[in-house]
C-alpha cells in the first residue's frame, strides 16, 4: 500500500516539474524580447534626435562631394595621359638618374632607342669625316699649302683626344641623352659656320670645336645603351650590332658627301652633315 500511495505522488511531482520548465523558458524568451525591443526603441530615438540627423546629413554631403570631385578629376587625368608622349611616360617611370626603373618594361622601346643612337653616331661620323671632301677646295680657294691643311687636321685630333680624357666626370654627372643631343647640335652648328668662314685660322678654330663636341658622342651613346640594355646575357649581341654603326657611317660618308659636292660645290660637304646632325638631335631634344 505504501508503494501504491507513493506512485501517484511521484507522478504529480513529475507533472508539476514538466509544467514549470516551459513556463521558465517562456519567461526567459519574453525577457529577451523585451530587451531587444528596448534596444530598438533606444536606437530609433537616437536616430530621431536632431544632432544625429545633422551628423548623418553632413557625412552624406561630404561623401557625395568627394565622389563628385573624383568623377570630375578622372577625365582630366585621362586627357593628360593621352597628351603625354610615350617617351615622356617612359622618362616619368624611370628613376631619378635617367636609367629605366625596375618596374618599367623597357622591351617595348628598346628598338626605338637603339635606332636613335645608331643613327646618331652615323651622323656624328658624317659631320667629322667630311673633312677630306671640302679641304682641297678650301685650300685652292684660299691659296694655302699642305702645311696649313695639316694644322687644320691636327687641331681636330688634339681637341678630340684631350677632351676624351677630361670629360669623364662631366659624362657621369650630366644625363647621357642631353650630352648626345648637345654634341649633335654643336657639331651641326660648327659645320654650318665652316661654310661661311673666310680664313684658315677661323676654320682651324671651328674644326677644333667640332672635335670637342664629337668627343662626347660615343661615351654618351654607350651610357644610353647600357641604360636600355641592362641584361648581360643579351647585351653582347646588341653591342656587336651597335658597333657596326662606325662601319656603316664610314661607308655612308663618301656616298652622300661626294654626290652633294659634285652637284652643289664644296659647301654642300659641310651643310649636308649639318642638316643630318640637326635632324638626329631634334627627336632627342623633344623627348628630354
Amino acid at each position: 500500500r505504501g508503494s501504491s500511495r507513493a506512485r501517484p505522488e511521484q507522478a504529480r511531482r513529475r507533472a508539476a516539474h514538466t509544467t514549470r520548465q516551459p513556463q521558465m523558458c517562456l519567461s526567459r524568451s519574453a525577457s529577451e524580447r523585451s530587451l531587444v525591443q528596448n534596444e530598438q526603441s533606444s536606437s530609433s530615438s537616437l536616430a530621431a534626435s536632431p544632432a544625429h540627423a545633422k551628423a548623418a546629413a553632413a557625412a552624406s554631403a561630404v561623401e557625395a562631394q568627394l565622389r563628385q570631385r573624383a568623377h570630375a578629376a578622372a577625365p582630366e587625368a585621362a586627357r593628360q595621359a593621352a597628351r603625354q608622349s610615350p617617351l615622356r611616360r617612359a622618362r616619368d617611370e624611370s628613376s631619378d638618374d635617367g636609367w629605366p626603373s625596375a618596374t618599367f618594361d623597357t622591351s617595348r622601346w628598346r628598338w626605338r632607342e637603339f635606332a636613335l643612337i645608331y643613327g646618331a653616331y652615323m651622323t656624328l661620323l658624317l659631320a667629322r669625316k667630311n673633312y677630306g671632301f671640302w679641304l682641297p677646295s678650301v685650300l685652292s680657294e684660299l691659296g694655302a699649302g699642305k702645311g696649313e691643311a695639316g694644322m687644320l687636321g691636327s687641331t681636330f685630333e688634339i681637341a678630340y683626344g684631350s677632351c676624351a680624357l677630361l670629360n669623364g666626370i662631366l659624362i657621369d654627372l650630366v644625363p647621357p641623352k642631353a650630352l648626345l643631343v648637345g654634341a649633335l647640335l654643336t657639331s651641326a652648328g660648327v659645320n654650318v659656320a665652316l661654310g661661311s668662314a673666310g680664313s684658315l685660322g677661323m676654320m682651324a678654330l671651328l674644326w677644333g670645336s667640332n672635335g670637342v663636341a664629337q668627343s662626347f658622342g660615343w661615351p654618351s651613346i654607350t651610357n644610353v645603351f647600357l641604360a636600355w640594355f641592362p641584361d648581360p646575357a643579351s647585351r653582347g649581341s646588341w653591342y656587336s650590332l651597335l658597333s657596326t654603326c662606325q662601319n656603316a657611317g664610314a661607308a655612308l660618308v663618301p656616298l652622300v658627301v661626294s654626290a652633294t659636292v659634285a652637284r652643289f660645290g664644296w659647301r654642300a660637304a659641310v651643310y649636308t652633315p649639318a642638316a643630318a646632325a640637326a635632324a638626329a638631335g631634334a627627336p632627342g631634344g623633344r623627348s628630354r
